[in-house]
Parts: structure tokens; C-alpha cells; sequence
């Protein structure tokens, strides 16, 4: 079987013309591929930011803080605070009522994460405060009907069980009380 011989571009260092084409043809649908991602993705979350409600003022936002370790009476007495300077007098009750289902979102980043000897610490929630807010709520929205209250996290884990002793990443590791 005999191969045509391919053309040799006029100017020199251009090589064969049949590479070349099918190269740029390449780039261009990959170009046109990448573009289209973008603009689908990119179009796709300008739509989203424009359907988003904007805000006519700024978020509020609470500030306390101690000059040395809270005991637990300040933990709750901080969470009061806050809570007060955010949501007004009427605290939690403003956002939430009986028979509500709540969601608590507590921060357990990565339970191994943190200085040497102290994994854990720096970089979760104080459970003082989880429990403390998990009591006010429970307060509010009650325990009959329809009421609900479920306290979760996630640390970016792919195993099954993220609770599992044996995973060095897991839930079981995270100091969730206070010694």
C-alpha cells in the first residue's frame, strides 16, 4: 500500500500541512469547548448572583470576648450577649418558633488539624456554646409535633462512616468537651 506524500508548506520550519491543520482544528475545538464551559458556568452563576435578593443593609453582626478562658456561666452569658446585639431582646424567638425543625451547623473543620498535641482544639466550635444554643432552641421550638432539632457538621471526609475510630480524620477524634 502506498502512502500519498504530504505537501510541504511553502515557507520553511512550518512542516507538514496535514499536521498543521489538524493541530489548529484541535486548539479551536478545544478553545470553543473551554469557552463554552466558561460561559456556561460563568453565565450560570452571574444568573444565580442576579436572582439572589440583595440586601438593603449591611448584615449585623455580634461581638464579644474575654481576656482570659470563659468559664462556662461567661460562655452562655457571651452567647446571651451576642445573640441580644444580632437579634434583638427577643433573641432566638425572633428567628424561630415552636414546632420549628432547626438545623445547628457546628464547625468541625478537620478534627486532626491543629498545634501539635492539641489536634482538635483551634479549630472547632466550643461545645459550650453548641450546647447553650442547642438548649435555647430546644426551649423555643419545643419537643411535641413537629418540632425538630439535629446538630451536624461535616469535615470534607469520604468515608461512609464519618465517626469511624479507625479513620485519623474522623469525628471520634474531635474534642467535643472540655477537659
Amino acid at each position: 500500500m502506498m502512502r500519498a506524500a504530504a505537501k510541504r508548506h511553502p515557507r520553511k520550519g512550518m512542516g507538514n500541512v496535514g499536521e498543521t491543520g489538524k493541530r489548529r482544528g484541535r486548539l479551536i475545538v478545544g478553545l470553543v469547548l473551554l469557552a463554552s464551559i466558561w460561559g456556561v458556568a460563568g453565565g450560570r452563576e452571574l444568573a444565580q448572583r442576579a436572582m439572589a435578593p440583595k440586601p438593603d443593609k449591611p448584615a449585623t453582626v455580634g461581638f464579644t470576648a474575654r481576656d482570659r478562658e470563659p468559664t462556662d456561666d461567661e460562655v452562655r452569658a457571651m452567647v446571651d450577649e451576642v445573640t441580644s446585639q444580632v437579634l434583638g431582646p427577643k433573641g432566638l424567638a425572633a428567628i424561630i418558633s415552636p414546632g420549628d425543625k432547626v438545623v445547628i451547623k457546628v464547625n468541625i473543620v478537620d478534627p486532626s488539624a491543629g498545634a501539635s498535641g492539641d489536634k482538635g482544639r483551634g479549630i472547632i466550635t466550643d461545645p459550650r456554646i453548641v450546647r447553650h444554643v442547642a438548649e435555647k432552641v430546644r426551649a423555643i421550638i419545643g419537643t411535641g409535633g413537629t418540632a425538630d432539632l439535629k446538630v451536624v457538621d461535616a469535615t470534607f471526609d469520604h468515608s461512609p462512616d464519618p465517626s469511624r475510630k479507625g479513620n485519623a480524620h474522623s469525628f471520634y477524634w474531635a474534642h467535643l468537651e472540655r477537659t
